[in-house]
């Protein structure tokens, strides 16, 4: 495991305590809330792409079409982050997770995700050390490596402190997309 990689692990649990004083406690209050975040993100994600089977984009032959390809990666990070918060809150160890993160990017068999958003909606079912490979798969359509994907986890994760110290609204906060989009 390189070095950089184990911070992200390290760096989310740091991030979740720092948000919630119950932290990564393994409680049903936090599953429920990462959770739902992640389900939240995950929905971000696919508005980021023609994805309305009845739309007329679709019956153009448009469909799964990114609208904001840029945004779609930072989302796609965002899913990283609160998929981690799942993990952690339901027991899963620092190195477990790794051993899958590093095993599925040295796997040069596993391809891209050809469909990103079929990919993000497949975390939701995969609430397991298998979802850590749909993840990657996942991450992998955006990010040729890892330490490419990890530089916008660090990038996302200081917007995130940011935020916390201005106390960041869920409604009304125009400020959230701009940041989204200088993140690269």
């Amino acid at each position: 495991m390189n070095q950089r990689t184990i911070n992200i692990w390290r760096e989310q649990k740091c991030l979740n305590e720092t948000m919630n004083p119950a932290g990564v406690a393994q409680t049903e209050e936090n599953e429920t809330n990462y959770f739902l975040a992640l389900l939240s993100e995950v929905n971000e994600h696919q508005e980021c792409y023609i994805w309305k089977h009845w739309a007329k984009e679709t019956k153009d032959g448009r469909r799964w079409e990114a609208i904001d390809p840029q945004n779609a990666k930072v989302e796609a990070i965002d899913i990283l982050f609160f998929f981690m918060s799942l993990l952690q809150v339901n027991g899963t160890e620092e190195e477990d997770f790794f051993k899958i993160w590093d095993a599925a990017w040295a796997d040069k068999e596993l391809e891209p995700a050809r469909n990103p958003v079929i990919e993000a909606a497949n975390l939701l079912l995969e609430r397991t050390h298998l979802g850590v490979y749909t993840l990657v798969k996942l991450l992998k359509f955006y990010f040729p490596t890892e330490a490419e994907a990890l530089s916008v986890y660090q990038k996302k994760l200081q917007v995130n402190y940011d935020r916390m110290k201005r106390g960041r609204r869920q409604v009304g906060d125009t400020l959230a997309e701009e940041e989204n989009r200088n993140i690269h």
